[in-house]
């Protein structure tokens, strides 16, 4: 029976693309890929993502990923929320397949679970059970693989970005200062990959317009 996982990578950074990715495999490959160490990317090291990923794509019967740029969440933003894009583009994943998986199972970004499945399946055309679950990429194999897509992937852009620039990202959270002095060096030179209409970005604009009138 094949089935697939679907998660994202970078929902919550003030920098860089929000990545996300379906990964489909025959159930039988659970254990499989289990024994091989797939499990949510959070809980692994670059390293381990980087060696694991190679199994993933030589063991899944399918599998895409879709990248979403700073400057397209924040034009998105602007009329829909942040869990209905992530919701057009689980649905664009599903719509992609080539193979159909009787089951999907989606890492659910909102508390109410029932919700999120009756946005889905009003954009999706395949006929699939879709099971969306908060944690999902901690209770299911195929979900967890799709992190790992997701967050090689993403972090593939931040790399490539930092040598671009010639300086670091940092994780893209406001507690990081690494993050914070990147900003304002990035916003004069690479403006497009900021989240603007992050209120990590707009505390530190105001910050930086406070400084100016002292």
């Amino acid at each position: 029976m094949l089935i697939a996982g679907i998660d994202e990578a970078g929902r919550g950074p003030v920098i860089g693309p929000m990545v996300m990715s379906i990964c489909v495999i025959d159930s039988n490959d659970n254990d499989l890929l289990k024994r091989l160490g797939v499990k949510d990317s959070k809980l692994l090291t670059k390293n381990q993502r980087d060696t694991i990923l190679k199994e993933i794509k030589r063991i899944a019967k399918e599998y895409h990923h879709i990248k979403i740029d700073a400057d397209e969440i924040d034009k998105q933003r602007e009329k829909d929320s942040l869990n209905y894009i992530e919701a057009k583009i689980t649905a664009k994943l599903i719509n992609k397949l080539k193979l159909k998986p009787e089951f999907v199972y989606i890492d659910c970004p909102q508390t109410s679970t029932d919700k999120y499945k009756e946005k889905l399946y009003a954009l999706i055309d395949l006929d699939t059970k879709l099971i969306v679950e908060n944690k999902a990429d901690l209770n299911y194999i195929c979900v967890g693989a799709a992190s790992i897509i997701a967050k090689v992937e993403r972090d593939l852009v931040i790399e490539n970005t930092e040598k671009e620039v010639g300086f670091p990202l940092g994780c893209g959270y406001p507690h990081d200062e690494i993050t914070i002095k990147a900003i304002n060096r990035l916003d004069k030179i690479k403006p497009e990959f900021i989240r603007k209409s992050w209120q990590t970005y707009i505390d530190i604009k105001n910050k930086n317009s406070q400084k100016k009138l002292f």
